[in-house]
């Protein structure tokens, strides 16, 4: 379960790692206007967090959604077919379950939108 775990921690950052990535290389003209009229780092930055932020939020909920219409109803299935699986069935705990789930993974998706905006920003700033 570590495992998977580890690895579903790594691949969501990948992914909002890269959209953000994308999303910055693809408005990369724009960001260079906007450094010559004189707009700050945070004025530039501050959109591509709110958006890897948003992204990671949305897929978490996403995620909550699908746990909450097919593992509920799955368990009760599950625990009268093979009544010797032991398996969480209570509502209180998968909903605090969900809860820590949307928040991490929004929490997720602001550290990798800070680590990518921040390198983007660095090799953006440098003289030619």
């Amino acid at each position: 379960a570590m495992v998977m775990f580890l690895l579903s921690i790594m691949v969501t950052s990948l992914v909002v790692y890269n959209t953000i990535h994308i999303s910055l290389y693809s408005r990369r003209e724009e960001i260079g206007i906007m450094f010559l009229v004189g707009a700050t780092r945070s004025y530039i930055s501050i959109p591509f967090v709110l958006e890897g932020t948003f992204l990671a939020l949305l897929g978490s909920v996403i995620a909550v959604t699908g746990i909450t219409t097919a593992y509920l109803p799955g368990i009760k299935l599950l625990q009268t077919s093979l009544p010797f699986l032991s398996l969480v069935g209570d509502t209180r705990t998968i909903g605090q379950f969900c809860v820590l789930l949307v928040g991490f993974g929004a929490t997720l998706g602001w550290v990798c939108s800070c680590i990518v905006v921040a390198r983007f920003m660095n090799t953006a700033t440098k003289p030619l």
